[in-house]
C-alpha cells in the first residue's frame, strides 16, 4: 500500500479563501479571526505548498487607486523580489504553435451523420433498457417487502 503522506512532487496549492475563510454563520458574525493574506502566504510555505491562488480582491481591494495599490505591494514582505518583468512563453501560446494554422484543411472525419444517429440510437436503447430494469426491480422488491411485512398500500380497518 503506498503511503498517503504529501510530498513536494504532488504540487498541492491552496486558495487563499480556503484558509483565511473567516468561517461566517449564515445568521451572525463571523466565527473565526481574519488572517491576513501574507500571514496565510508565510504560513503555508512553512507547510510545504507548491503555490498559492489568488482572487482579484485578496491582497488589493477592487476599488483601489494605482496610488494605493502601490503603497500595498511596497508594504508586502515580497516587494523588490517579484517585480522583475519575465518574458516567457505562455501556455496559450505553446498550445497556438501546435494547434493547425488557419488555411489547413483538417482530416475528413471517418464518421458520418449515419453513424454518429447509429450511436445516439444506441445510447438511448441502453436507456431505457436501464430504466425498464431499475422499475422492474423496484417493483420486485416492493412486492417481495411487502409479502413479508404487509402492504403498506391496503387500508386498514
Amino acid at each position: 500500500m503506498s503511503s498517503l503522506q504529501p510530498r513536494k512532487e504532488h504540487k498541492f496549492t491552496f486558495g487563499l479563501w480556503t484558509v483565511g475563510n473567516p468561517g461566517r454563520d449564515p445568521f451572525g458574525d463571523p466565527t473565526r479571526n481574519p488572517i491576513s493574506p501574507v500571514t496565510i502566504v508565510q504560513r503555508l510555505s512553512e507547510l510545504g505548498a507548491y503555490g498559492v491562488n489568488f482572487h482579484d480582491n485578496d491582497l488589493v481591494p477592487i476599488d483601489a487607486t494605482p496610488a494605493e495599490r502601490d503603497q500595498v505591494i511596497k508594504q508586502s514582505a515580497f516587494y523588490g523580489h517579484y517585480e522583475k518583468v519575465v518574458d516567457r512563453e505562455s501556455a496559450y501560446e505553446m498550445l497556438k504553435t501546435r494547434a493547425p494554422q488557419a488555411g489547413q484543411t483538417r482530416t475528413p472525419s471517418s464518421s458520418t451523420w449515419q453513424s454518429e444517429a447509429g450511436s445516439l440510437l444506441e445510447a438511448a436503447g441502453k436507456s431505457a433498457v436501464r430504466a425498464m430494469g431499475t422499475q422492474v426491480g423496484r417493483e420486485i422488491i416492493r412486492g417481495v417487502l411487502g409479502s413479508i411485512f404487509g402492504s403498506s398500500t391496503r387500508k386498514r380497518r
